[in-house]
């Protein structure tokens, strides 16, 4: 009868072990939150871009999930703007940030950090090495999410 009893408390511990565990997040789980908050910049946008050297220009934006086992993040690629290829949108759930990684047509990286300011409006920046000046990109849903808007400046 003692033995039915200890092996009963032993299975009755294993059952309730799970839900021990249930309530905690994930490295996983905040991956997924932090980057749901800008699900709706997936997908084609159109826009124009100016710069003071380059002029004006009209460029695509094409937006989309990229997977590699457990590791999530977004990617875009820019059509037909004279600056930039594309890029990719990282949650930092250490960090409580976001992380953009901006590719330029000559193939070189510049990391962007920074947060939400409210739903889908981001703001990151990073300080140009060579300039020491402080850059900073802000995305945007406008138009009733009609239309995605950046600024960098």
């Amino acid at each position: 009868m003692r033995n039915l009893l200890i092996a009963g408390l032993i299975l009755s511990l294993g059952a309730l072990l799970p839900l021990a565990e249930a309530g905690k997040k994930s490295a996983d789980d905040e991956d997924k939150e932090g980057l749901y908050a800008l699900q709706e910049f997936i997908g084609g946008w159109k826009g124009s871009a100016n710069d003071k050297v380059k002029g004006f220009w009209s460029e695509k934006s094409s937006w989309s999930w990229r997977f590699k086992g457990k590791e999530r993040w977004m990617s875009f690629e820019l059509e037909k703007s004279k600056l930039y290829k594309g890029g990719e949108v990282r949650w930092l759930p250490d960090k409580e940030k976001y992380q953009i990684t901006l590719t330029d047509n000559a193939g070189t990286k510049a990391i962007y950090e920074g947060k939400l300011k409210r739903k889908d409006y981001l703001i990151v920046e990073r300080v140009n090495p060579d300039t020491k000046d402080t850059e900073k990109i802000e995305m945007t849903l406008v138009a009733n999410g009609d239309r995605l808007n950046y600024s960098m400046w």
